[in-house]
């Protein structure tokens, strides 16, 4: 147990836990408890009203937690370094001025801290907000796999990383992770006797640290989505407005649909007639522009902007709207907008008259190349010698 020293109490406890008892015994404790249940209510202080995140908050709690799993020993160093310095670096994004985490990364878009890829760039503010998220959320998915079935640290350990870092990082260092995990990771009795957790007034039991962990992973877990969120918003919607704006998606693709739910009807908001800030039922140039100036051009808080009574017109009010929607489309029929009289007899083609596969044509965009810039897109002419089309252009 790397050197861990047990009173012979803590000793007839461990033959206990072997034998599949119920323990609850004294440990020889050192030091002042982890209070994991205070640091959790500082993390679910950071969100706002309005769904957005305290960013002030967060470091501040982030910085408490950190000092906080110092303690559970020296196998956590180098992850408390890291932790701090992108604590830091958020920080200095924000200079003292902005405590939103939107307006936050809106401001290091303009900045073009975005990837080409998407994503955030390196060394900024948004991959160091990114990195101080998963901090965390590895602590919380470790907490989370002992409580699936009183797994040993090492092995919660190794879980936690793969559900959180080991997808952001290169092969080189998730083995560099998986080496000093190995050598250095201790068991929760070892924690425990650092950290107090899951003891009270000096006794100890699983059910306590049980509860512990899952109070912590009850309050924690619903802030890191919130930030995971607003950062894929934030830093892949503008692409799919790009997408919205030149025909290539709709609202209910699955590339836009998964993309910002809290956000979903919001994609529509201007109008050629009424300007800026008014939906018109559809996402088209107007929107596009709108999100430009917004990103580059100094407006920060579009939703003080946008009224309710300016949202009559949006096609989608939710993510809900797309399955009805397909449902409505399934049973309905197809009603035409104009009125043709077809001769006894054809020849060619003409208005919806004939069905042969010559007298049908697609203008759905094609894709031609993916560049580095992003990928570019064709609208097929009409073959000659076609001038119109018979049905109206959406």
């Amino acid at each position: 147990m790397l050197g861990l020293r047990l009173v012979s109490s803590v000793a007839t406890m461990l033959v206990a836990t072997m034998l599949g008892l119920r323990s609850t015994d004294e440990v020889a404790l050192t030091g002042p408890k982890v209070e994991l249940r205070k640091f959790a209510r500082r993390f679910s202080s950071s969100v706002k009203v309005n769904g957005d995140i305290d960013v002030r908050r967060f470091v501040s709690a982030g910085e408490e937690f950190s000092h906080a799993v110092e303690r559970f020993g020296d196998f956590t160093r180098r992850g408390v370094v890291d932790a701090r310095k992108n604590l830091k670096r958020v920080e200095k994004a924000a200079g003292g001025r902005v405590v939103s985490m939107q307006v936050l990364l809106r401001d290091e878009l303009r900045r073009g801290s975005r990837h080409p890829n998407g994503g955030p760039a390196r060394s900024t503010g948004a991959e160091a907000l990114l990195w101080s998220r998963l901090s965390v959320s590895f602590w919380v998915e470790i907490f989370k796999e002992h409580l699936r079935g009183k797994t040993s640290l090492p092995d919660a350990t190794r879980s936690g990383f793969e559900r959180s870092l080991a997808r952001y990082l290169d092969r080189f260092s998730r083995a560099a992770f998986a080496a000093g995990l190995r050598q250095s990771t201790p068991d929760w009795e070892e924690v425990r006797r650092h950290t107090h957790l899951g003891c009270e007034n000096g006794q100890c039991s699983d059910e306590t640290l049980a509860a512990e962990l899952k109070a912590f992973v009850r309050e924690v877990e619903p802030v890191l989505d919130r930030m995971a969120r607003l950062q894929k918003q934030d830093l892949i919607q503008d692409t799919a407005m790009w997408r919205l704006a030149f025909g290539v998606a709709t609202q209910c693709d699955s590339s836009i649909f998964e993309t910002a739910p809290a956000n979903f009807p919001c994609y529509d908001m201007a109008s050629s007639l009424l300007g800026d800030f008014h939906a018109d039922g559809e996402v088209n140039l107007f929107d596009l522009s709108l999100q430009i100036r917004m990103l580059f051009g100094g407006i920060d808080k579009a939703e003080s902007y946008m009224l309710i009574s300016n949202t009559a017109l949006w096609a989608y009010e939710s993510q809900s709207e797309c399955s009805r929607r397909r449902d409505r489309q399934m049973t309905a029929s197809i009603i035409k907008s104009w009125a043709v009289t077809c001769p006894e007899s054809l020849s060619s083609c003409y208005y919806d008259c004939n069905d042969e596969p010559a007298c049908l044509v697609s203008l759905e965009p094609v894709h031609e190349a993916t560049l580095e810039q992003g990928s570019w897109w064709s609208v097929p002419l009409l073959p000659t010698p076609w001038s119109r089309t018979s049905c109206p252009m959406a």
